[in-house]
């Protein structure tokens, strides 16, 4: 006995399988300028803070991303990578091989944008292991150490491209410290 199964089901069962694949995003690992598509994409950057064994963190938009490669600088795991233009939210943290946590259930407090052509400082999760295999988790605002981050490790890129905060709330930290070199890279990319 063969089963048939229509072409038509099996198409829509491929686009299915595909629409729910995680692509990888890694953070990058030189000071150079890789924006192929300025009106597209922008710049992550994201920090961790947290006491357990940090595996990945997954992200919810259009399509589904995971951020499994971190820059370690003193307490922090920080990412900073190329995504698409966006509106993310921290759907789910993988702890080690097994232990998961899944944030999707307040994506206000966890949820982000992405601007074209722009570093974009998302916030901090700080991930702090509680009794019984419960964690708290909360995305705070910590501007001044993503500034120190991107200082020293991607001076480059901070020079020519406008850097704001797009995490939960308002915050003109960037604005204040940078003034005038904000406006003229805002100026240069109109």
């Amino acid at each position: 006995m063969k089963l048939f199964i229509p072409r038509s089901l099996l198409f829509v069962v491929l686009i299915f399988l595909a629409s729910c694949s995680i692509s990888p995003i890694n953070s990058l690992k030189t000071d150079k300028d890789i924006l192929e598509k300025p009106n597209e994409q922008g710049y992550l950057v994201f920090a961790v803070s947290t006491d357990l064994g940090l595996s990945s963190i997954q992200l919810k938009s259009r399509s589904s991303f995971e951020l499994n490669d971190f820059l370690w600088l003193e307490d922090r795991n920080y990412v900073f990578a190329l995504l698409p233009k966006g509106s993310y939210t921290v759907s789910r943290v993988n702890i080690g091989p097994y232990r998961h946590y899944d944030l999707d259930f307040d994506e206000i407090s966890f949820s982000f944008d992405v601007a074209a052509n722009k570093i974009n400082y998302a916030g901090e999760l700080r991930i702090k292991n509680g009794a019984g295999g419960f964690a708290s988790f909360e995305l705070i605002n910590r501007s001044s150490l993503a500034l120190e981050f991107l200082e020293s490790k991607f001076p480059n890129i901070l020079a020519s491209k406008a850097l704001v905060y797009q995490g939960p709330g308002k915050d003109e930290f960037f604005n204040l410290v940078l003034g005038s070199r904000q406006s003229t890279i805002e100026e240069n990319v109109k």
